[in-house]
Parts: C-alpha cells; structure tokens; sequence
C-alpha cells in the first residue's frame, strides 16, 4: 500500500511497516494553488495551466527524515 502526502503519520507508518510507501510533493504546489484561489475569489481571471510538480518517494530508506 503506497499513501500520498508524506504525512508524519503516514512516514511513521512506513518506519512501522504498515505502509510500503507514501510520496512527498513539492511546497510549491500548495503555494501556487492558493495564490490561483486568492485571485479567484477576488474576481480576477484564473488561466488554466498543467504543471508538472517533482514528487519525491518516502520509502523505509528515507522515512526517518520526514518524521523529524
């Protein structure tokens, strides 16, 4: 079972075994999804864009670093 988010909980849950993986994604998407928000509920014109957002796998090997 592979999660996303890389959430504490979900990074302690791979130290523990139950889950085999979950993915951490870029600060900048939340960031930039939130900037889009803002101006489209100030009324300004929101373009459409597809962005490809670097994803990084959290594994047993890596996991420990994101519980921190």
């Amino acid at each position: 079972i592979v999660g996303f988010d890389a959430t504490v909980e979900a990074c302690q849950a791979v130290l523990d075994g139950k889950l085999s993986a979950t993915v951490a994604q870029a600060r900048q998407f939340g960031v930039r999804e939130v900037q889009l928000a803002l101006k489209h509920l100030g009324g300004e014109p929101v373009e459409k864009y597809d962005e490809m957002i670097e994803c990084i796998l959290v594994n047993k090997d890596n996991a420990a670093d994101y519980v921190k």
